[in-house]
């Protein structure tokens, strides 16, 4: 289970802090020419460079969630909550928001498997989160780029291609997102029915047919 948990989480911020330092490098080496040679990269750089571009992806998601995902789509939280108790009158939510990670951790402590799952929505929204954002920056660097030295064909591909992507990381991102509060909710609900959900006459010594016909 802690191996699950470190993979998801390491590739969430992984993949996008990669996606970010690349952009950085071609940035400084459009204005300053500078060439990092790959063949002699060591394995002690690729570690470091892996354990730099995580720490990149893990600061830049805070902003990427401000800056960009979330003027086009605010939590999911509300509304499925409101969803829910609309489909369902055996288990009702508090329209009061929670953490993410109390909800999260209450769905860990009754069904691991259940948590698992979670996590890879959460982790795969991240990652998409991230990428959409990333995707902006090389639309809008793609914009400077032309403006500052000569309008090119490559510029127009690269802007076009980045912006269209972009998009569709974004629409994925709020997809997944969505199933990840619909599924932690839905997790709960199921977890509370089975507790809640006896027969009512359990425990109840069934009467004989005699003393039915004694109180009839």
């Amino acid at each position: 289970m802690s191996f699950s948990l470190g993979v998801y989480d390491i590739l969430a911020n992984l993949v996008p802090g990669t996606f970010y330092l690349c952009i950085t490098y071609l940035v400084l080496y459009r204005v300053t020419y500078i060439k990092i040679d790959v063949a002699e990269m060591t394995l002690g750089h690729i570690v470091l460079l892996g354990i730099f571009a995580y720490a990149t992806g893990l600061i830049i998601d805070p902003l990427a969630k401000l800056l960009w995902y979330e003027r086009f789509h605010k939590s999911s939280q509300s509304r499925i909550v409101a969803t829910l108790n609309a489909q369902n009158d055996a288990v009702k939510f508090s329209t009061r928001k929670y953490s993410w990670s109390l909800l999260s951790y209450y769905v860990l402590h009754h069904s691991p498997n259940l948590h698992q799952r979670l996590l890879r929505l959460g982790g795969i929204t991240i990652l998409l989160r991230n990428a959409s954002f990333a995707l902006v920056i090389v639309f809008l660097l793609s914009i400077i780029d032309a403006l500052v030295f000569n309008l090119g064909v490559w510029q127009i591909v690269v802007g076009v291609s980045s912006f269209i992507a972009s998009m569709l990381a974004l629409k994925g991102a709020i997809v997944f997102d969505k199933r990840r509060f619909q599924g932690l909710y839905q997790a709960i609900a199921a977890l509370e029915l089975k507790k809640t959900s006896l027969p009512t006459n359990l425990g109840k010594k069934r009467k004989s047919s005699k003393e039915e016909e004694d109180d009839e």
